[in-house]
């Protein structure tokens, strides 16, 4: 049986820096990710695809950034499994990346772009599986979807976890949703060389 993982990239680095109280921290590898994650399916599931969703920043307004971007990229299109889905980030209409102002870049649009590809390649049915690994509440309607496909794809959730701390998943209203959690430990497995 086939899976695919959806990362949205930002939600997950954002929230590990959050949970494991780390600032600037490491990237994360997605290949290294998405194998921990399918070590901890309840069955026997062949990764299929690993989907990242995330920003890119603009080349005409940090070089530097993009630069390093395209870097990371390229480390983590080795694996062909690998396929990013990526946008260009909007910048304030002052931005200056020299000045470390509290007015930053932001994404926009890739959740629509993570939800049109969820709903899009499940009702395709080009998996068995697919795991969701974003605290985004903007996805759920995209899951509630892949929810009521007839025959139903197997959904699950991803999120960090900290024990003896709150911890968040996606839920959806009436629905259980498998979450895979993932602790510390798998952080550390999942960052990229």
């Amino acid at each position: 049986m086939k899976v695919a993982i959806f990362i949205d990239y930002q939600n997950l680095y954002k929230e590990a820096e959050r949970k494991f109280k780390r600032n600037n921290i490491s990237h994360i590898d997605p290949s290294k990710l998405s194998k921990v994650i399918v070590n901890k399916l309840p069955f026997d599931y062949q990764l299929d695809q690993i989907r990242i969703y995330t920003g890119i920043p603009n080349i005409n307004f940090d070089k530097e950034s993009y630069l390093k971007t395209i870097q990371r990229f390229n480390k983590w299109s080795i694996d062909k499994k690998v396929i990013i889905n990526s946008r260009t980030l909007i910048y304030p209409k002052y931005y200056d990346n020299k000045n470390n102002s509290n007015i930053k870049p932001r994404e926009k649009g890739i959740d629509v772009l993570l939800a049109i590809d969820l709903v899009i390649l499940s009702f395709q049915k080009q998996f068995d599986a697919i795991v969701l690994f974003s605290l985004d509440t903007d996805l759920k309607p995209a899951l509630e979807f892949v929810l009521n496909l007839n025959p139903p794809l197997k959904v699950f959730v991803s999120a960090w976890k900290v024990d003896k701390s709150p911890n968040k998943r996606l839920h959806i209203k009436n629905s259980h949703i498998p979450c895979i959690w993932l602790n510390e430990n798998d952080f550390k497995q999942s960052l990229l060389s």
